[in-house]
């Protein structure tokens, strides 16, 4: 799961409830308040969690809460935006967003903090206090899974952690629908958004996420995290509408050659008439050789129904390609790399910038799926061979 934690400027200020201060402007004057009780955490931190412009966490407020369990957090912030409310250094964990002039409650306990936080002062408070069960729902299934099932295969766990995901992204979008003009929409945000590939991913998302940025455009529009979810919105609408062309198989897959490892060309033209995955990895790439014993699988079982695979590494190293092609029995015989690593001109010519990165084309040449992997291949290649 992602949870949008953006950077702010937070000022601290001294109260009764014992918050601490801080800040390079102690001018500044305090425009939100978080407050509450928690039973049972007497002298424990709890700290207002944003995320820097280079993707590391600040703490830019924090509060000890005192002999009777009650607390109250102060400070400044220019925009709205998407925040993590720690408690006892991060072991516990709400996600809320906070505007300027908000009074938000909490009434909770120590071991509920992160599970019935009880969210009060807000509009979005239900929503967010549902949430809270949601997630914790999820992981609870998760955890209980790994301990009842140490001996799952990835695949397994793959597919298990699948049909969890789908279940909590279908209740999060009735949570959007059932409060659309809710700033708390910013954090349920990026369930709504394609993870790994558009094949299994639900349109109407799409709608409901520009009805998100609608509001909060209208509301915040000056809000760092809310462009940034505009833009977002906006590229996923081009990249659905391309997958939309792509499916109607008005999309040709760029022809290109490669050397294979004995120094021959192959081009993938040569391979049309089967269906052809063309696999972009490396020998040094974790994750790509990690995924190799599911493409080795998927072509030993499809084979003879016409599928392959074009491995392309974008190695610099021959000797280090040549043995990982050994080593991971990579034994499709469509390997080739010009050698190049990220110099090559075939990042541009598929548009992509990390990998593994894969294109599934058809018999016809026509792109018919992108960026997929794992459970999502799979279910894809059964698709096209078993019905």
């Amino acid at each position: 799961m992602k949870y949008f934690i953006p950077f702010i400027f937070l000022i601290f200020c001294s109260s009764f409830f014992s918050s601490c201060s801080g800040g390079d402007d102690d001018t500044k004057t305090n425009n939100f308040e978080i407050s509450g009780t928690v039973k049972g955490a007497s002298g424990k931190k709890i700290a207002l969690i944003s995320m820097e412009a280079d993707g590391q966490q600040k703490e830019v407020a924090k509060t000890i809460v005192d002999g009777k369990g009650n607390f109250t957090l102060v400070g400044n912030i220019e925009f709205f935006d998407a925040y993590q409310l720690s408690l006892e250094n991060e072991q516990k964990i709400i996600e809320l967003t906070v505007a300027p002039n908000d009074k938000i409650k909490l009434n909770t306990t120590y071991t509920g903090f992160d599970i019935n936080p009880e969210i009060s002062g807000v509009s979005w408070s239900k929503q967010a206090n549902s949430f809270t069960k949601l997630k914790n729902n999820f992981l609870n299934k998760q955890n209980q899974f790994r301990r009842e099932n140490t001996r799952a295969t990835k695949e397994e766990s793959q597919l298990f952690l699948s049909v969890l995901m789908k279940d909590l992204d279908s209740n999060v979008v009735e949570l959007v629908k059932s409060n659309i003009n809710s700033e708390f929409n910013l954090v349920l945000y990026s369930f709504l958004a394609p993870i790994q590939s558009m094949d299994e991913w639900d349109s109407n998302n799409l709608i409901l996420m520009k009805k998100i940025v609608n509001f909060l455009k209208n509301k915040f529009p000056n809000a760092p995290r809310v462009v940034m979810i505009e833009q977002q919105t906006s590229q996923i609408e081009r990249f659905y509408e391309g997958e939309k062309m792509m499916k109607e198989g008005k999309i040709d897959a760029p022809d290109f050659t490669v050397k294979t490892p004995e120094g021959k060309e192959i081009k993938l033209s040569s391979l049309k008439g089967q269906v052809v995955l063309i696999d972009f990895w490396a020998s040094w790439c974790v994750p790509c050789r990690q995924e190799s014993p599911n493409v080795v699988r998927l072509f030993n079982q499809y084979q003879s129904k016409g599928f392959t695979v074009f491995s392309v590494s974008l190695d610099e190293n021959a000797d280090k390609w040549k043995e990982a092609i050994k080593k991971d029995g990579l034994i499709w015989p469509n390997h080739g790399s010009d050698l190049q690593g990220w110099k090559t001109p075939l990042t541009q010519l598929y548009q992509f910038n990390s990998i593994p990165h894969t294109v599934l084309v058809s018999k016809e040449g026509k792109i018919i799926a992108r960026g997929i992997r794992g459970t999502v291949l799979e279910n894809k290649l059964k698709k096209l061979f078993e019905q």
